[in-house]
């Protein structure tokens, strides 16, 4: 990753295998999660309790075994999926897995040049922070209403499902040829923030390599015709 000297990224590393810890055991319990990590009960308490970090091997290893069998399972525990209505905001509340979630991201999106990460207002803003401080790019916010003060705006006319539609409203400034854009937002229900998003992008003459979220709608993938990473499909 860019966003971090070696030495600072180790010790990074480490307090985010904690947290992953800390995450598990909130989720599973001490026992469980001992068996599933393969370590003993008061070496997952210490971990969890931040009194004592793994070394880079483990963390590395905590880290991959969290990603690859748990992290799912864990949002999708805190996802409310009721009458169409997705609501994420378990997940936004909780800071140490929101890290985890951007760290994933960003593995995913490292070394494709990304030097700007675009999201809507408002939920879409804590995960955007996060994955453009690891990528070290500038992060851009799409406004429902122009800024006072702010004279050039790319806007964009974004049509809902519902057939109702609004605007969005970007700084021109924001936006340079050739830029690299991700494209981070909390859910991606019918594609129409995105593809607001996408025509900002390139009306700045820049290019989108993809998408990141943490849950999405399977008919939107369909419709997006963008790669998309998400932590879950729903």
């Amino acid at each position: 990753m860019n966003m971090l000297t070696s030495k600072a990224e180790e010790e990074k590393l480490k307090l985010m295998s904690i947290d992953a810890v800390s995450i598990m055991v909130a989720s599973f319990g001490l026992k469980r999660t001992s068996s599933l990590l393969n370590l003993p009960m008061v070496v997952v308490s210490r971990y969890a309790n931040g009194r004592v970090l793994p070394k880079l091997d483990r963390a590395l290893g905590i880290l991959e075994m969290f990603e690859k069998k748990y992290l799912t399972t864990v949002i999708s525990q805190k996802v409310v999926k009721r009458d169409g209505v997705i609501d994420v905001s378990e997940v936004l509340h909780d800071t140490k897995l929101l890290d985890l979630i951007a760290y994933v991201g960003v593995k995913h999106f490292r070394g494709r040049g990304i030097n700007k990460v675009i999201t809507k207002e408002v939920d879409g803003i804590p995960l955007a922070v996060l994955t453009s401080r690891y990528l070290g790019s500038q992060l851009v916010v799409a406004k429902r209403r122009k800024e006072p003060g702010i004279d050039d705006f790319i806007e964009v006319r974004q049509v809902y499902g519902s057939g109702l539609y609004g605007y969005v409203y970007v700084p021109a400034k924001q936006l340079s040829k050739g830029d690299k854009v991700l494209i981070v937002d909390d859910v991606v229900r019918t594609g129409s923030t995105v593809r607001a998003l996408k025509e900002a992008v390139q009306r700045g003459k820049g290019n989108v390599v993809g998408v990141f979220s943490i849950a999405v709608l399977r008919r939107s993938l369909r419709e997006l015709n963008l790669e998309v990473k998400s932590m879950i499909e729903l």
